[in-house]
């Protein structure tokens, strides 16, 4: 959680799927750790397998990795701190 702004917003499919809220969004970092608890008492031997970190203009980095039989695209945005600002999740089908 150290890498995460206070004030981070996670924007996600499973997270609207899991908290039942249609917009997906997880706003600050206590409530980015309790849905990640969530996520882990669901899944509990989830892991990622990175494949690719690309380059985006400016304080932008989009993932790519496969998790759970899915590749996910998460475009994450460092803040003035240098911590990650905004996540916007999106899963293949």
């Amino acid at each position: 959680m150290a890498h995460y702004e206070d004030d981070v917003v996670l924007i996600s499919p499973v997270a609207a799927r899991m908290l039942g809220d249609p917009s997906g969004k997880v706003t600050g970092k206590a409530a980015l750790r309790s849905y990640f608890k969530r996520a882990l008492a669901v899944y509990p031997n989830l892991s990622f397998q990175l494949v690719d970190i690309m380059l985006g203009a400016r304080e932008r980095r989009p993932l790519l990795h496969e998790s759970e039989g899915s590749k996910t695209g998460e475009y994450m945005e460092i803040g003035p701190t240098g911590k990650v600002s905004r996540v916007v999740a999106n899963y293949s089908g």
